[in-house]
């Protein structure tokens, strides 16, 4: 019994733990996404992002480390991307309202998840 209740106390404390008073910066339908850029508030590029997702339904949850994206000469940001292995975890604002994001999970190219949420 005792080793039940330890469990299921770890559990809910590891999954809570993450967010503390930290706003998520992206809630979709399943999941609670933070972003952590670890560079200088004058880069205009980072290199050291890391990413935290916890499952709603589940509270598991998922660390990576990634990049902003930046395009043309003047390294316009366009959001993240965070490799895992052969799958490719992206954040883009969406195109259709400037409010929302889109979590997109791409293997070799093919979108295998989208889901469009707001910030926390």
């Amino acid at each position: 019994m005792n080793k039940i209740f330890f469990s299921a106390l770890f559990f809910l404390f590891s999954t809570m733990s993450y967010a503390g008073d930290k706003s998520p910066f992206l809630i979709t339908p399943h999941y609670k996404i933070f972003i952590d850029e670890h560079c200088s508030e004058y880069d205009i590029a980072c290199n050291n992002v890391t990413y935290t997702s916890v499952n709603k339904k589940t509270g598991v949850t998922l660390t990576l480390k990634g990049a902003t994206i930046n395009v043309g000469p003047s390294q316009d940001f366009r959001g993240y991307d965070f490799p895992n292995g052969e799958y490719l975890y992206r954040l883009i604002p969406s195109d259709k309202d400037s409010s929302r994001w889109e979590l997109l999970v791409m293997k070799k190219g093919h979108v295998l998840l989208q889901e469009s949420g707001t910030g926390g």
